[in-house]
């Protein structure tokens, strides 16, 4: 199974009305990122669709890539306790702005570090302000990825990352994800399935 599948939705996904440079974001030194209201980022029609298939309330980050960063390789969760706490094992991703489509890494660690969660290990000494845990380049190597240039469905807590490759142009996406989820990565993949396009 692959860390993505690109998406058909049967929605236009981000409200036209919606100013991305609106939201707060995170200033972190590269990639920062943000919180958006929900009803107010996504179109009336796929805030229902994903309300529907979350059989619950819609969280939406939105994340902005400056022209030529690179986001910190990273897994969407905290370490409370000596243990990682992860809510989201996945999400649905919508990426707009950049002409140079933004391109997704998922990473495998050179060296295992002590196992705090799930199925990877993860190395709680490298962190990255907005970004913990972190790895540097040389700690992992690339095992799969994907130019994500329309909605796609990614895992969010194997190591990853997104590089804009464009000069110039801010890439941005939301981050659509339940607020409270129940599903792992594996069910999200039979639940997102029938709108798979490859």
């Amino acid at each position: 199974m692959k860390p993505y599948a690109k998406l058909k939705l049967p929605v236009e996904i981000k409200n036209k009305n919606f100013i991305p440079e609106s939201v707060d974001l995170v200033q972190t030194p590269k990639w920062q990122y943000g919180f958006t209201n929900p009803r107010e980022s996504l179109t009336e029609e796929a805030y229902e669709f994903f309300s529907d298939i979350f059989k619950g309330e819609v969280y939406v980050q939105i994340h902005c890539g400056g022209a030529g960063d690179t986001m910190p390789i990273h897994v969407d969760g905290r370490i409370r306790d000596g243990k990682m706490n992860c809510p989201r094992p996945w999400a649905v991703n919508y990426p707009w702005g950049s002409n140079v489509s933004g391109k997704m890494y998922w990473y495998k660690e050179k060296i295992a570090t002590p196992e705090l969660a799930g199925n990877f290990q993860v190395n709680a000494t490298s962190a990255f302000k907005g970004y913990c845990p972190g790895w540097k380049l040389d700690e992992v190597e690339a095992y799969e990825s994907t130019i994500v240039d329309t909605t796609t469905l990614i895992n969010i807590i194997i190591p990853h990352n997104v590089i804009n490759y464009d000069p110039i142009n801010i890439r941005w996406a939301l981050s659509i994800r339940p607020d409270v989820n129940q599903w792992e990565w594996d069910e999200a993949w039979q639940l997102f399935e029938p709108y798979f396009v490859e």
